[in-house]
């Protein structure tokens, strides 16, 4: 058995590389929980938006259909709305 030779250089770029892999996991940790309130708003603002395209689209098609009276119920009877909606794809 013999003791290899100290590589100072190998050794320094183990602490670098060690340190970069600390700070990269730690850096990751802190800018998701950052961006999170941001990520969080911005998708409650797109789904809002999908949901009031979806219903007016499916208004927009039971005026065309002339199914004024689907319409008046769906704005009450959820249940309805969503059979509605999957009649119409949407």
């Amino acid at each position: 058995m013999y003791l290899e030779e100290y590589d100072e250089e190998r050794h320094k770029r183990t602490i670098r590389e060690e340190g970069y892999e600390d700070g990269f996991e730690a850096g990751k940790a802190t800018g998701f929980e950052a961006g999170k309130p941001s990520g969080f708003e911005a998708g409650q603002t797109a789904g809002i938006e999908t949901g009031e395209n979806r219903i007016n689209t499916l208004n927009g098609l039971l005026l065309k259909d002339n199914r004024q009276e689907d319409l008046v119920r769906a704005v009450s009877d959820a249940e309805f709305r969503k059979k509605l909606l999957r009649e119409y794809g949407l």
